[in-house]
Formats: C-alpha cells, sequence, structure tokens
C-alpha cells in the first residue's frame, strides 16, 4: 500500500506507453477540506496534465483528463 503523497507529481501513462502528464490533484465526493484529516476517504480519479493543470488555475474551458482510479 502506498500513500497518496507518494503519488503526487508521479508520472501517468496510458495502456500504450504514451505520456499522459503528472498526477496534480486527487478527486473525492463531497465538500473540499481545507485542514488535514486522518479519515479515510474514497478516491475516485486523478487529475493529471496540462488541462488538468488550467482546471486548477481556474480556466473552465479547459476539459481536464481524469483517470479513474479503477484504472490506477
Amino acid at each position: 500500500m502506498r500513500r497518496l503523497c507518494e503519488l503526487q507529481d508521479a508520472h501517468v501513462v496510458d495502456a500504450q506507453g504514451r505520456r499522459l502528464g503528472c498526477v496534480l490533484e486527487f478527486r473525492s465526493p463531497g465538500r473540499a477540506e481545507t485542514e488535514p484529516v486522518r479519515d479515510e476517504r474514497e478516491i475516485r480519479s486523478l487529475l493529471c496534465g496540462r488541462r488538468g493543470l488550467l482546471e486548477r488555475l481556474g480556466w473552465k474551458k479547459a476539459r481536464p483528463f481524469l483517470v479513474p482510479w479503477s484504472h490506477v
């Protein structure tokens, strides 16, 4: 088992080995939390790549690339 912080900035590749970018953020259901919490929380997807970065910067039309957690 790995900690999520170990996956931050990791390179993401598809099934054919093409690079999709780096992990920028983890997505889970519910409200965003501003303080560290020790409770378990389900991760649904990873935000990665240039479009993911644009979304994090507030550009709404970026249509970010999300990798479903089931594909990790």
